[in-house]
């Protein structure tokens, strides 16, 4: 008896180890395929680099956020630009010209941007 409340004591700390612990929704996308989406949906606002030099850039109140801020993009998990790229701006009280790219883009094309994102991050 002794042995089975043991085994049911460790089994039960197991299980909520390994569901309280974070997952990736999904794995960090494709860098290229990244590149591509970004230039077509995100470069008018973002610029080419997310350094804020894009034709439409001048033209937005507030600005989005530059991608080498190091400070700011630092703080962000991942999943936390997914969810950025996918719900827009209002996702994070911000902008509501940055349109919710979930109702465009695949799940897949979503990861693959955070990629291409993390790839310019440092300058």
């Amino acid at each position: 008896m002794q042995n089975r409340t043991l085994i049911f004591i460790f089994l039960t700390i197991l299980l909520s180890t390994i569901l309280s612990s974070p997952v990736r929704a999904a794995p960090l996308g494709d860098l290229n395929k990244g590149w591509q989406t970004f230039q077509r949906y995100c470069f008018f606002c973002h610029g080419e680099k997310g350094k804020l030099d894009g034709p439409n850039t001048p033209n937005l109140d507030p600005i989005p956020r530059a991608f080498d801020d190091l400070r700011h993009m630092s703080r962000l998990k991942d999943e936390d630009i997914f969810d950025i790229i996918s719900g827009g701006g209002p996702e994070i009280n911000r902008s509501v010209v940055m349109p919710p790219f979930g109702r465009v883009l695949t799940r897949e094309e979503i990861w693959d941007l955070v990629a291409f994102i993390r790839s310019v991050q440092g300058g």
